[in-house]
């Protein structure tokens, strides 16, 4: 991967935060303003439309404003914030589920999934591996080193947050190219009923293992459902002579590959509509996609 500087066009976005400072350790931390239902109690308009009072309330999360391409998970990008959308709006899903979430970042997802489900399972990379061996191009047995700080800076986030979780939320380190799973991961893995994830889709090799990754997830009982959120990232290329969003066109196409077979072909693969309500500030731009997809 290249050792290029990049920078989540979210932060271009003058009404995603309602106030950000500078931390000690150089990362950044915000305010995310959203909309909260804000309880049972609906009105009904002259029409017979339910009305669902909605009250303002913050996020505060804490993340970098450019990283190389490794550690882009330390970034905020469009995708986390079109599903926490999702979560707000589609509540019913995670209430009193168990819900693991998969490449967490900076944990937004995994936070806001926490104010519904019973319990989170917020996961990701520590980056630099030791000891480690391979098997097919799969780490098998490594031990992890948090170098870049990922899991540390998800745990203060949640902490952060606290006061808005209904549910436990924990961290749990979780390569997707790690072949076998810890004992506590796999247990983890057999509890959950709703995979979450967004922005992992960005890197070929990566893509790949990801999509591994998450095909043995879901063939481990009990039955999950998966739901993934992400931007299409168009470039233009001499060779199509025209824009394409290759990245996203190779996870495609990975899918293609693996889930032609049985029993992931007898899976439900849908892209959901994207004009669920708004409760974050941010431009949901047409590029941003969900996926979800069903065991049966």
């Amino acid at each position: 991967m290249s050792n290029l500087e990049v920078q989540s066009e979210i932060y271009d976005e003058k009404d995603t935060f309602t106030k950000v400072t500078t931390l000690n350790n150089s990362n950044s931390l915000a305010l995310l303003e959203f909309l909260q239902d804000a309880g049972d109690e609906v009105e009904v308009d002259e029409d017979g439309d339910i009305l669902v009072p909605r009250t303002k309330n913050k996020l505060e999360i804490e993340f970098s404003t450019s990283t190389t391409i490794p550690h882009v998970g330390l970034q905020i990008w469009r995708g986390a914030l079109l599903l926490a959308d999702f979560i707000q709006s589609h509540s019913e899903i995670f209430k009193d589920k168990i819900v693991l979430e998969l490449g967490s970042g900076v944990g937004l997802g995994g936070v806001v999934a926490g104010m519904h489900a019973k319990e989170v399972i917020c996961s990701d990379n520590s980056i630099t591996v030791r000891n480690a061996k391979c098997f097919r191009g799969y780490l098998t047995i490594a031990e992890y080193i948090d170098k870049c700080g990922i899991l540390q800076l998800i745990k203060r986030n949640i902490n952060r947050n606290k006061k808005l979780l209904k549910g436990k939320v924990g961290v749990s380190t979780f390569d997707f190219y790690q072949q076998e799973w810890s004992v506590h991961l796999t247990r983890k893995i057999k509890q959950s009923d709703v995979i979450i994830a967004a922005d992992v889709i960005y890197e070929d090799s990566l893509t790949e293992a990801f999509v591994e990754c998450i095909t043995k997830i879901l063939q481990t009982p009990p039955v999950k459902r998966f739901y993934l959120a992400l931007e299409k990232r168009y470039v233009f290329t001499m060779a199509h002579l025209d824009s394409v969003a290759p990245c996203y066109e190779y996870f495609l196409k990975c899918l293609r590959n693996k889930w032609s077979k049985y029993p992931m072909c007898n899976w439900s693969l849908k892209e959901l509509k994207t004009d669920f309500k708004q409760y974050f500030n941010y431009v949901r731009t047409k590029e941003l996609v969900l996926w979800e997809i069903l065991v049966q």
